[in-house]
């Protein structure tokens, strides 16, 4: 047995003797070279959503924000337990700390009122850190829908961070200059 797929059952053991009564979801974001940005949230194969984001937005951003849309397929499906897995642990960090620091982003806060909206409904949501490209195959399908993401149309949002535009605007200047 490949050690891919040990990691897939590593990962299915933990999940069943731990979440089983949780909803699993998978999201991810992707970056590539030119910009183009993408989101992937994989539920199963029935449930799954990919989206292309502006090209100001970093990758940080772009998994923020494939959570929030995850946040919104767990709404419409009324679903009370769900565990989101995240391969991007700034990502997980940005949604999970608990100061909130005035410069914090639109997508972040809203994120994070989400959540207390969900608390106060009793709808548990729990995350956790998965490593990428590692063979679990929800992360992986998360992975392909945030690459075919980066090919389809840009999506209206979500608008980029002020951050996140500053960094973008910065090596505009600096393409601008060597040129």
């Amino acid at each position: 047995m490949g050690k891919e797929a040990n990691n897939q059952i590593k990962f299915m053991e933990w999940y069943l003797n731990n979440w089983s009564e949780y909803k699993l979801i998978f999201t991810d974001g992707s970056k590539d070279k030119q910009g183009n940005v993408g989101i992937g949230i994989y539920l199963n194969e029935r449930t799954q959503l990919t989206a292309r984001l502006p090209s100001a937005n970093s990758i940080c951003s772009a998994e923020v924000f494939a959570i929030k849309k995850a946040l919104e397929l767990i709404q419409q499906n009324n679903f009370i337990k769900c565990l989101i897995c995240s391969d991007s642990k700034s990502a997980l960090e940005k949604i999970t700390r608990s100061s909130y620091k005035a410069a914090i982003d639109s997508q972040t806060l809203q994120l994070k009122q989400k959540l207390c909206e969900f608390d106060e409904q009793h709808i548990e949501i729990k995350f956790a850190w998965i490593p990428s490209h590692t063979g679990i195959i929800g992360n992986d399908r998360a992975d392909h829908l945030a690459n075919l993401g980066r090919k389809l149309p840009i999506s209206g949002e979500p608008k980029a961070s002020f951050k996140d535009f500053q960094i973008k605007y910065k090596e505009n200047l600096w393409i601008g200059w060597e040129n």
